[in-house]
């Protein structure tokens, strides 16, 4: 409760697209080569073998092999089975000889095979072993001194490297994410990387593979609630900038290239630097798990209140530095310990839900704080007003505990259970310093405490000239103080809705405490053993009108207040 409470006060939502803003089903949608044949079939071998993704039952058929790993790797290995590439994994294992696993920082993996295992047709096998590469398409392009083309290996000069790089930006402008493969042949039977001279570099260039992640069924509408909320949602990707704008175009962001930070112009920056530029930036793409600690340390000192997701080990310093690190159910063991939050589903949508009750639950508790102090400060005001009036006390003390404690108990709890607003959403963040007794709590308990003695003070005196027993008048100020509450109630239900304009029969649970309220109230004055114990009478039915009408007046008088608030914070939302 505590999470989605802060959670309702965030400010930016600093969000993984990967299984959170899309659905994390890779697949392959297109493959790039310069030639038809060969060339596929060896770009979806050398995406297979250069992966960590596994296959758990591969001693079954391979139309029923369960994989595990990244989504990326498996949509790459369901791609080479679907081309009939089976064989080749059922090799993998005995001709792997040795692997640089992927990282963040290097953006790509290398593994180096036994040459037994061949590149294709009439390539089946080599004499020298092999290195299968694959990464980010820059990096890839970059260490690559030759391409495949049509089944022969050209020089890669300047020109073609150019060329080859306004195709894979075209892919990212198609919001694909990109991948590029090669391939080197390895210094005789080398078969250890730390055995071979500059291993990453002098590689061909075999093809560009994009994969596809379908965006989340609605995430775009919740984007906009959230943006409607005043809350900020800040993408995080390993794809290229290109890429990552495309699909935030789609999902409703207007967002230019000066929006969009890539993981290595943040890596040059430095803190100062990057704070100044923080609050600019909408997308930030191929950043590592060190970058996002830096992202969300910059947004913090900037005053706002961020949320976080993630989901791996490297994930877990930046969802433990955000003010509500929320991790998705596929998170490491690692990430959720240290998280606020998990979300079981991996959808967006479920933090925006948790915004909106955090901000209801919020809410309810300024309700059932309003309702108590009004009750309380307009007991403490009848009493102390009547003392400094040389009046007797118009109230027992155990008809104030009777009207705390049996009376106003069930609607107080009640109020916690008041429906969310909607409208809620339609308001900017609280700001984190702001205080739960906010000025319209305060002018709400003062006009009710005021009003409420005034009213109350002026039947006691009215009654004491017209009734000669105390002890009667002193029932009529008892009702009228229990009514009063189990009126304005109603009024508490919302601040930002009028009285005349809410729906009564929206919370069943207050209807039935606050009538269960009125038959406490009219209990000690009907019961003999109770009246006997409160030092109550019973009273007709002109009375209990004069003392409902004090009940309508306090209503009226916190209707006032909410209009001038409720006034004022459209004007803030219009100038904002």
């Amino acid at each position: 409760m505590v999470a989605a409470e802060t959670l309702g006060a965030t400010t930016v939502i600093c969000s993984d697209k990967t299984g959170t803003i899309t659905e994390g089903e890779m697949k392959v949608a297109e493959i790039y080569t310069e030639g038809d044949g060969e060339e596929k079939e060896l770009t979806l071998k050398i995406a297979m073998l250069a992966s960590d993704a596994r296959v758990e039952n591969p001693q079954d058929n391979f139309t029923d092999w369960r994989l595990t790993g990244d989504p990326t790797e498996k949509a790459l290995i369901v791609a080479a089975l679907e081309a009939g590439l089976s064989g080749d994994y059922l090799k993998k294992e005995k001709m792997l000889l040795d692997e640089i696993p992927f990282e963040s920082v290097n953006k790509f993996m290398a593994h180096l095979y036994d040459g037994k295992i061949g590149l294709a047709g009439a390539k089946a096998a080599m004499k020298e072993n092999l290195i299968f590469m694959k990464g980010a398409p820059e990096k890839i392009l970059a260490s690559s001194e030759r391409f495949l083309k049509d089944g022969h290996e050209k020089k890669l000069d300047p020109e073609e490297s150019r060329r080859l790089r306004g195709v894979y930006e075209d892919f990212s402008k198609r919001g694909l994410r990109l991948l590029a493969v090669g391939y080197k042949l390895a210094e005789g039977r080398r078969t250890k990387f730390l055995e071979i001279a500059e291993p990453l570099s002098g590689l061909t260039l075999v093809g560009f593979i994009g994969l596809k992640d379908p965006i989340r069924q609605n995430v775009k509408e919740s984007l906009e609630l959230v943006r409607k909320a005043g809350v900020k949602v800040i993408m995080i990707t390993g794809d290229n900038k290109l890429t990552a704008k495309t699909i935030a175009e789609e999902l409703g962001f207007s967002v230019a290239l000066s929006n969009i930070l890539e993981g290595e112009e943040l890596e040059r920056m430095s803190d100062e630097e990057l704070k100044r530029r923080v609050q600019d930036i909408l997308i930030y793409a191929r950043v590592s798990p060190s970058d996002k600690l830096r992202i969300v340390t910059a947004l913090k000192n900037k005053g706002e209140i961020v949320a976080m997701t993630g989901d791996g080990v490297n994930d877990a310093p930046a969802i433990k530095r955000a003010d509500i690190g929320v991790a998705v159910g596929s998170a490491s063991e690692v990430t959720k310990e240290v998280s606020d939050m998990i979300i079981l589903d991996n959808n967006f949508k479920t933090i925006v839900t948790a915004i909106e009750e955090g901000r209801g639950i919020f809410d309810n508790i300024k309700k059932v704080v309003l309702y108590l102090l009004s009750d309380s400060f307009s007991e403490v005001f009848l009493i102390v007003a009547s003392l400094l009036a040389g009046f007797p006390l118009p109230i027992l003390p155990a008809q104030i505990l009777w009207i705390n404690l049996v009376e106003d108990s069930l609607p107080s709890f009640a109020l916690a259970f008041e429906p969310k607003e909607k409208e809620a959403m339609n308001e900017p963040p609280r700001k984190a310093d702001a205080p739960l007794f906010d000025a319209e709590m305060k002018s709400v308990v003062f006009a009710v405490s005021v009003i409420s003695v005034i009213m109350l003070l002026a039947l006691f005196y009215w009654a004491m000239q017209i009734y000669d027993d105390i002890s009667y008048v002193r029932t009529l100020v008892f009702a009228g103080l229990g009514i009063n509450t189990l009126f304005y109630v109603f009024a508490l239900k919302s601040l930002r809705k009028s009285v005349f304009h809410m729906d009564f029969f929206s919370n069943k649970y207050l209807l039935a405490a606050v009538g269960i309220g009125l038959v406490m109230l009219a209990l000690p004055l009907y019961v003999p053993f109770l009246q006997n114990v409160l030092r109550v009478q019973p009273l007709g039915v002109a009375e209990w009108g004069i003392i409902s009408g004090i009940g309508v007046v306090s209503v009226l008088a916190i209707e006032v207040i909410k209009w001038t608030f409720r006034k004022m914070r459209v004007e803030t939302i219009l100038k904002s």
